[in-house]
């Protein structure tokens, strides 16, 4: 099977910093869309990028979850904070309902991704 050559630094992945290793997963995927532009695809690779967006699009759901009791402390915190300008945090967006809100979209590209793959085979 062929595959598209993509470089890759893993001093960052080795990290134990999740804010550097994301930012290397993000760098990772600007060189693999890169790569993925330049090479022709059969099924059998699709099914495969399919399995591996799925793959992604479930880690993702993962990394909401995580982020789910960090926000709602964020959320309480902020709940508690005096607003300059009147508008408290029953006016605007909390973080974690925007994160509620990624989370809904990332589940959908999960499923699409699975229907994706499944398509394909």
């Amino acid at each position: 099977r062929r595959r598209a050559a993509v470089s890759l630094s893993m001093s960052a992945a080795a990290s134990g910093d999740p804010i550097t290793q994301l930012d290397w997963v993000v760098e990772t995927f600007q060189q693999v869309n890169q790569a993925l532009s330049k090479t022709a695809l059969g099924r059998s690779e699709l099914i495969a990028l399919g399995g591996l967006l799925a793959q992604i699009s479930g880690a993702l759901l993962v990394l909401t979850d995580q982020l789910s009791a960090a926000t709602q402390h964020y959320d309480r915190t902020q709940a508690h904070r005096p607003w300059a300008s009147g508008a408290g945090p029953s006016r605007c967006v909390t973080a974690g309902s925007a994160l509620q809100g990624c989370r809904e979209g990332i589940r959908a590209t999960y499923l699409a991704a699975q229907a994706f793959r499944a398509d394909l085979k």
